[in-house]
């Protein structure tokens, strides 16, 4: 099982003395990862020749890369656990913004690439530092505090609700409450998951060890960030997928993420 240290940092060894970030453009990200014969989460197409002066300045005076970024490329190529963020929100001109992050974990070292869709950063340092890392991924800005209960609703419910406003179908909303009954502010609260959502934050968790999967999805409204997380309940003899809608904060993501790399590790 992977064990996950999320303690306040130690300072024991060159590792703990991170982190270390590298802001770079994605060609040059690439031509060291095959430096380093290291895998990138994305498949390389192309090597841009004219990065060789950018890329000199990285290496040695061998013209070798420094220890401990072979250190870091070894976590991303063949890591215990590995972590794919994906954050969408919208802007105020309706357009949408996304930032992507790709965390490796193995033998207590957490390797780090993340874009925007421009530069690429590269980051590596001890797994004690890594709760601080996945917050900054999930910290997106000021919330309006508002409160609200915890929502359960059945998976079907939620789906079907989005895509009845989506298709602008209040026939289709009333026909699914009254086959999944909710109280008025029950009602108000699951719609307004579809017509409020600003954004959007997924954590998928695997081990390429073990092929197991785990992810986490939030939603961010003007208040803050929703979790949505499934369980199951039985209602007589059935088994009835559902999800709870719960209020969480950027410091929780964490949390989450390490239960999940625990569950799913080796």
């Amino acid at each position: 099982m992977t064990v996950v240290d999320l303690r306040e940092p130690r300072e024991q060894s060159r590792i703990d003395r991170l982190p270390r970030r590298v802001r770079l453009r994605r060609p040059v990200l690439e031509r060291l990862a095959e430096h380093a014969s290291a895998r990138l989460p994305w498949p390389v197409l192309t090597t841009d020749p004219a990065d060789d002066d950018e890329l000199r300045g990285l290496l040695d005076a061998t013209l070798r890369l420094p220890a401990e970024l072979l250190d870091a490329f070894a976590v991303l190529s063949a890591p215990g656990v590995a972590v794919d963020l994906d954050l969408v929100l919208r802007r105020r001109d309706g357009r949408e913004a996304r930032a992507r992050a790709w965390h490796r974990l193995r033998d207590g070292r957490v390797t780090t690439v993340s874009t925007a869709g421009g530069d690429v950063e590269l980051g590596w340092s001890d797994d004690t530092r890594w709760a601080a890392e996945l917050t900054r991924f999930a910290t997106v800005g000021p919330a309006q505090p508002q409160r609200r209960p915890d929502l359960r609703l059945p998976h079907e419910l939620l789906l079907g609700l989005g895509e009845a406003v989506r298709r602008d179908r209040s026939d289709l909303v009333h026909a699914l409450l009254a086959r999944h009954p909710l109280s008025p502010e029950e009602t108000t609260a699951a719609v307004r998951l579809h017509t409020a959502a600003q954004g959007r934050l997924q954590a998928v968790v695997s081990s390429p060890d073990t092929h197991r999967v785990g992810w986490v999805s939030w939603l961010r409204l003007p208040e803050g960030w929703l979790a949505l997380t499934p369980y199951v309940e039985r209602r007589g003899a059935a088994p009835i997928a559902m999800v709870r809608v719960h209020r969480v904060e950027a410091t929780h993501l964490a949390g989450e993420v390490a239960r999940l790399a625990m569950e799913v590790g080796p």
